[in-house]
C-alpha cells in the first residue's frame, strides 16, 4: 500500500500541469494519508500540504511569481510560501520513527529540499527580470550557484537519514521518477545554459558545443516527463508551460550565437557552405540571416563581429578548435582583434578597417565598465571616406559596421539593427521575455 500511494502521488505530479486545480485537488484527496503538519503556524492535513505544493508548482511553471502587481497588489509571495512548506515537511521528517517510517515521511523527505531550492530559483528568476544584464555580467557566479543547488538534491547526512537510506533510495527513484527527474533536469538545463553562455563569450568552440548539446538533451527530457512535444522553434503547443518555453528560448539564443560566432568554421567543415547558411536560416532567431540581410539591404561595405583575444590568460591560437597542449604566442596589434564573422560572406574585414576600429575601441569600450554597453561609437574617416558604427556586444565581442562615404549618425536602420543584435547577444531581450511569457 505504501509504495502504491507514493507512486500515485508521482503520477499526479506528472499530470499536474495539464489538469485543472479542482481535479488536482480531488485526486490528491483520494490518497490514504492521515498525518498532520504545520503551515504558517496553522495545523493542516498532509493532503492539504500536498495540494499547496502542487498549486505552487503550477504557479512556478507558469512564471506567476513574476506577474505584475498593478491589479494584484496583495499577490502571494511564492518564494516565502515554498519556504513555509519546506518547514512543514521538515517537521514531518522530525517525528518519523526509525523502524517504520510513514508514507508521509517518505514523501516529505523528497519534497522539503525541492521547496528550499524552488524558493532560490524564484529569487534567481526575479533578479534576472529586474536586471536584464545579469545573465551576461554575472553568468559565471550564477552557474556556480545553480550547480551547487544540483548537489543539494541529495539527502542530509543525519542519523535519521542514514538509518532510512535503504528505504529512501527505494522510494525516491522508482516511485518519484517524474518529480525527481523533472526537477533535476530543470536545474541541469539552467546550469548547462549558463555554462554555455560563459564558454561562448570566451570563444571556446568545443566546450560551448558540448554544453549546448547537453542542455538540449535535458530540456527534451523535461518535455517528455510532462508528455509535451519538444519543439525548439515557435510556441506551437498551447499547453507548453511558460518556464519551459523561456528555457527553450534561452537555448535558441545560445544556439544562434554559437552559429554566428563560428559560422565560417562550421561552413569549412562541409563541402557545400550553402547548407550551413540554410540550416542557420532555420534557427529562431537567426542572427546569421539577420546580419546578412542587413548588410545587403543597407549596402554596408562590411558588417563584422570582432573578438578581443588579448585579455585572456592563455594565447589565442586561432578561431575554431585548437588541440589541447598546442603552444603559440599571444597575438598583438590588429591580430589581437580577429574578425570572427563578416558579411558579405566570403569577405574579410581589411587590416586597415580593423586598425581603425581598434583605435576607436581602445580606452573607450575595453575598460570593463558596465557603462560601456550603453556607449555607441560613430566616426567618419575622411582619408578612407568610410563611416564607422561600433558597438560593444559582450565583454570581448564588438560589432563594427563600415559604410562607404559619410552616413548619418542617426541612421534609423543602423540604430534599429544595432539595438536588436545587442539585445539578443547580451541576453537582455531574453530576460525581458520572462514577464511576458
Amino acid at each position: 500500500m505504501a509504495q502504491s500511494s507514493v507512486e500515485a502521488f508521482g503520477s499526479i505530479f506528472k499530470s499536474m500541469l495539464s489538469i485543472k486545480q479542482d481535479e488536482l485537488k480531488e485526486r490528491i484527496l483520494c490518497l490514504p494519508f492521515e498525518a498532520k503538519m504545520f503551515l504558517n503556524n496553522s495545523r493542516i492535513s498532509f493532503l492539504d500540504g500536498l495540494q499547496t505544493f502542487c498549486r505552487l508548482e503550477k504557479a512556478y511553471y507558469g512564471l506567476q511569481f513574476l506577474a505584475s502587481g498593478f491589479l494584484f497588489p496583495r499577490r502571494e509571495d511564492y518564494a516565502a510560501s515554498y519556504l513555509s512548506l519546506q518547514t512543514g515537511f521538515d517537521h514531518i521528517a522530525d517525528v518519523a520513527f526509525l523502524d517504520q517510517p510513514s508514507q508521509e515521511y517518505r514523501i516529505a523527505m523528497c519534497l522539503k529540499n525541492i521547496c528550499l531550492i524552488r524558493s532560490r530559483l524564484i529569487s534567481f528568476y526575479r533578479s534576472v527580470d529586474e536586471n536584464p544584464l545579469k545573465l551576461l555580467v554575472e553568468c559565471a557566479s550564477l552557474c556556480v550557484s545553480v550547480e551547487a543547488w544540483e548537489q543539494e538534491l541529495s539527502f542530509p547526512n543525519d542519523d535519521v537519514t542514514v538509518a532510512l537510506e535503504p528505504i529512501i533510495t527505494v522510494v525516491w527513484y522508482p516511485h518519484f521518477p517524474n518529480l525527481y527527474d523533472c526537477f533535476s533536469a530543470e536545474l541541469g538545463v539552467l546550469s548547462k545554459l549558463l555554462r554555455a553562455q560563459s564558454r561562448i563569450a570566451d570563444l571556446h568552440f568545443i566546450d560551448s558545443l558540448l554544453y549546448i548539446s547537453n542542455a538540449s538533451a535535458k530540456l527534451e527530457s523535461v518535455y517528455q516527463i510532462f508528455g509535451l512535444p519538444y519543439n525548439r522553434g515557435s510556441r506551437t503547443h498551447a499547453k507548453t508551460p511558460a518556464l519551459l518555453f523561456w528555457l527553450t528560448s534561452f537555448y535558441n539564443v545560445l544556439l544562434t550565437k554559437y552559429t554566428l560566432y563560428w559560422f565560417k568554421v562550421l561552413s569549412d567543415c562541409i563541402s557545400n557552405s550553402d547548407e550551413t547558411l540554410e540550416v542557420a536560416g532555420l534557427e529562431n532567431p537567426s542572427l546569421v540571416t539577420r546580419v546578412i540581410n542587413f548588410q545587403n539591404r543597407t549596402n554596408a561595405l562590411y558588417v563584422s563581429v570582432l573578438f578581443d583575444a588579448a585579455c585572456q590568460d592563455y594565447p589565442y591560437l586561432g578561431h575554431g578548435f585548437v588541440l589541447p597542449g598546442t603552444v603559440g604566442d599571444t597575438p598583438t596589434g590588429v591580430k589581437s582583434f580577429p574578425p570572427i564573422f563578416t558579411a558579405p560572406l566570403g569577405s574579410s574585414l581589411p587590416v586597415a578597417e580593423v586598425s581603425s576600429a581598434l583605435m576607436q575601441i581602445s580606452g573607450k569600450l575595453n575598460t570593463g565598465e558596465l557603462a560601456e554597453f550603453n556607449k555607441f561609437l560613430y566616426s567618419y574617416d575622411e582619408k578612407l571616406n568610410h563611416t564607422y558604427f561600433i558597438q560593444k556586444l559582450e565583454y570581448r565581442v564588438y560589432l563594427v559596421i563600415v559604410y562607404n562615404g559619410c552616413r548619418s549618425r542617426k541612421d534609423r536602420q543602423v540604430s534599429e539593427f544595432i539595438s536588436y543584435l545587442s539585445g539578443v547577444i547580451r541576453l537582455t531581450a531574453l530576460s525581458a521575455t520572462l514577464r511576458s511569457q
